[in-house]
């Protein structure tokens, strides 16, 4: 695949990836929870989300830490 193709997709990737992340953190600041889940089921599923995203992207890229 040529650079400029890679590095659009990785970019694209990156932003989602933001973009999950800062779903999170506004959902949080919202509820007022600070560290962890506060027993909450959606921000659990959103937490859930963001890590399986970073995961599925990790493992398919090639990149292994």
């Amino acid at each position: 695949m040529p650079p400029t193709i890679t590095a659009l997709y990785a970019g694209l990737l990156a932003v989602f990836i933001v973009l999950l992340a800062a779903r999170v953190a506004k959902f949080r600041h919202a509820n007022k929870i600070g560290i962890g889940e506060g027993d909450n089921r959606t921000l659990a599923r959103m937490i859930r989300v963001h890590g399986n995203a970073i995961g599925f992207l990790m493992e398919h890229s090639g990149l292994n830490f």
